[in-house]
């Protein structure tokens, strides 16, 4: 995942966002990244040396089903709900100005979390003076290192068994190659997976057991299952 804002001064120069375009990086996969609970950070500086009545207002421009966001600023960090706050920046003082994004709908929680991008604008006005105003567009976006995981490893199996003809591969989505091995562990015959219907043929092979290798695009092992031949 990766996040990123790129903020603008519309009008004046009396505050100002000091981070243009921060980043970061997390993974649905990977929970040490904080997928739950992504964050794009900034801060608003108040450039004069007097107290400055402001107000953030938050417009989700684009989200994907299921998330939320949400505002942190200098003050607290408010719940999905609240879409606007009035806050003050004392003279020369700053202030966060962060958009959380919970894939989940809320920290600490992912449900079935799906990746995707969301585009959430913040606009920062001068309440004395609503000429002036930032605004700054936050880009979330989370995202899925492709893996077998154990629950995949787990579901494939080969079927029928005891074969006669054929032999097919359930939850072969990840699986790219088979290699059908004696129960010797000798090399037979070697299958190519094109679709997941696929049927291997075993009719011409003497009856007895054999060993079915099954392996990914990176000819890793995904699982050796046992198949009798009748």
């Amino acid at each position: 995942m990766i996040f990123s804002l790129l903020a603008s001064v519309a009008i004046g120069q009396n505050f100002t966002f000091d981070d243009d375009a921060p980043s970061g990086m997390a993974d649905l996969s990977d929970m040490s990244t904080g997928p739950d609970d992504i964050v794009a950070h900034s801060t608003v500086t108040n450039q004069t040396s007097g107290t400055l009545n402001l107000r953030w207002e938050r417009t989700v421009i684009e989200i994907p089903d299921g998330w939320k966001t949400a505002v942190c600023d200098l003050n607290n960090c408010y719940l999905p709900s609240v879409s606007t706050m009035d806050f003050e920046l004392e003279p020369n003082q700053t202030g966060t100005m962060d958009v959380h994004a919970y894939p989940g709908g809320n920290p600490g929680i992912l449900n079935d979390a799906m990746p995707g991008t969301a585009v959430v604008e913040i606009k920062v006005i001068n309440i004395d003076d609503d000429t002036e105003f930032l605004v700054g567009t936050y880009t979330i976006t989370l995202e899925q290192t492709v893996s077998v995981s154990e629950i995949d490893k787990a579901s494939l199996r080969v079927f029928p068994n005891p074969a006669v003809e054929y032999f097919q591969v359930k939850g072969a989505e990840h699986v790219t190659s088979i290699i059908l091995y004696d129960i010797l562990g000798r090399p037979i015959r070697n299958y190519g997976v094109m679709n997941t219907t696929q049927e291997f043929p075993v009719g011409d092979l003497p009856t007895g057991f054999y060993l079915v290798k099954l392996l990914d695009d990176n000819d890793d092992t995904l699982k050796v299952l046992r198949l009798k031949k009748q």
